[in-house]
C-alpha cells in the first residue's frame, strides 16, 4: 500500500534501471583500465619512444628506468644528476645506445673523479654495469651475418687456452677469419667440423656461435684465413658483473690464513698474508677477481694476496679466494681468483682501466 512518502517513494528503486547504471559503471571502469593498461603498453614500445626521443627526460623516465635497472636509491640520485648535468633526452629511448651511456658515465667520471670520491666513482661504475644489462635483454643476435666486421671471436681449443680470431669478411653464405699467427698446426678446427666461438656484440652482451669449418685459404695480403658457413645457432651468455682488463704482465703472490673473529652477533675475518711470495703472470683482471697463471699446482678455496699493476699502470693488492683451478697443454695453472678483500682506490682504478676511462 502506498503511504504517499517521498522518501519511501525514492527508496522504492526500479531494479532494472539499478542493474543498468552498475553495469554502466563497471563498464567505463573496465574500458579506462584497458585503455590505461594498452597506453602504458605503448609508451614501451620503439614507435612511441621515437616520437618522443628527442623531449627532456621526466623523473618519471629516470625512475622507471631506474627500477627496470635495481638501481638503488643513491644510484637512482645519481643518474638524475647525469640527466640533469648532461641535458639528456628521453632516457626512455637513449638507454638503447651503449655509447650514449658511455659518453654521459665517462663525463660524470670526470667530474667526479676532480672530487677524489671513491665511493661515488664505486657506484656509477655500478650504475653502469645495471644500465648495459638492460641493453644486453632487449637485443638479442640471432645471425652471425649481424655480426660487424673486425669483431674479435675468441677460440678455446683446450683447456687455459685462448686465441682471437678476426672478422675481415663476411657475405651471405660465408664469414671470414684472420687466423692468430700463434695458432699451431694441431689447434686448428678441422675442415667441415663444428667449432665454437665467445665473443661481444656491439650491445657488450656476450655471446658463444658455433660454426662448420669450410676451408682455409690465403687472402690478397697472403694473411692466412679461416673460412665458416653463417650460423644462426647462437646462444647469449651470462654477462659478466665486471668489465675485464686483460694484462698478461707479472705478478707475485702468497698465501693467506684466514681467521675468523665474532663480536657479538656479527663476525669478522681477518686475512693473514704469508711471508713468502711467488712468482706469476696476471693474465686479467677486473674489480671482482682475477687470473693467474703459475706452475704451481694449486687447489682451489685456498686464498692467497696478489701484488702487480692490477690497473697495468700502478703497484696495488688485493685478497681473493681461488675459485677454480685449471691445466693447459703447456702445464701451467690457472688460479681464477674472486676478491674478498680490495681497496675501494684499487677497485675503482681497475674498472676505470677495463672500461676505457682515465683517472
Amino acid at each position: 500500500m502506498d503511504s504517499g512518502s517521498l522518501i519511501a517513494a525514492r527508496l522504492n528503486i526500479n531494479p532494472l534501471v539499478a542493474f543498468s547504471v552498475t553495469a554502466g559503471l563497471v563498464f567505463l571502469i573496465l574500458c579506462f583500465w584497458l585503455f590505461n593498461k594498452l597506453f602504458t603498453k605503448y609508451r614501451q614500445t620503439l614507435e612511441y619512444a621515437e616520437k618522443n626521443k628527442d623531449r627532456p627526460s621526466s623523473k618519471k623516465d629516470i625512475t622507471a628506468i631506474a627500477r627496470k635497472a635495481s638501481l638503488t636509491d643513491e644510484e637512482t640520485l645519481m643518474l638524475m644528476e647525469i640527466c640533469e648535468r648532461n641535458k639528456i633526452p628521453n632516457i626512455i629511448f637513449a638507454i638503447k645506445d651503449c655509447d650514449i651511456i658511455e659518453s654521459w658515465l665517462l663525463e660524470h667520471f670526470k667530474i667526479i673523479s676532480r672530487i677524489g670520491n671513491e665511493i661515488t666513482k664505486k657506484r656509477l661504475f655500478s650504475i653502469r654495469t645495471k644500465l648495459l644489462s638492460i641493453i644486453s635483454k632487449e637485443i638479442v643476435l640471432k645471425n652471425s651475418r649481424a655480426i660487424p666486421l673486425q669483431t674479435t671471436l675468441v677460440f678455446t681449443p683446450s683447456q687455459g687456452i685462448h686465441h682471437s680470431f678476426t672478422i675481415v669478411n663476411s657475405n651471405q653464405e660465408e664469414l671470414w677469419l684472420e687466423l692468430p699467427p700463434e695458432l699451431t698446426q694441431d689447434e686448428k678446427p678441422e675442415i667441415l667440423s663444428k667449432v665454437k666461438f665467445n665473443f661481444e656484440y656491439t650491445n657488450r652482451t656476450p655471446y658463444e656461435m658455433e660454426n662448420r669449418v669450410i676451408r682455409y685459404q690465403k687472402d690478397k695480403n697472403n694473411k692466412d684465413i679461416l673460412i665458416c658457413a653463417q650460423t644462426d645457432s647462437i646462444t647469449p651468455l651470462q654477462k659478466r658483473s665486471h668489465q675485464r682488463l686483460n694484462l698478461n704482465i707479472p705478478c707475485k703472490f702468497a698465501s693467506v690464513k684466514t681467521e675468523v673473529t665474532s663480536e657479538g652477533k656479527k663476525s669478522k675475518t681477518e686475512y693473514k698474508p704469508g711471508e713468502k711470495y711467488y712468482d706469476g703472470i696476471l693474465a686479467e683482471v677486473s674489480g671482482g677477481g682475477c687470473k693467474i697463471l703459475t706452475s704451481l699446482p694449486i687447489k682451489p678455496e685456498q686464498y692467497l694476496i696478489v701484488n702487480g699493476w692490477l690497473d697495468g699502470k700502478a703497484d696495488a693488492t688485493a685478497i681473493g679466494k681461488i675459485v677454480r683451478t685449471t691445466k693447459n697443454k703447456k702445464n701451467e695453472f690457472s688460479l681464477h681468483v674472486k676478491f674478498v678483500s680490495i681497496d675501494d682506490v684499487t677497485y675503482n682504478r681497475i674498472n676505470a682501466a677495463a672500461c676505457g676511462y682515465s683517472i
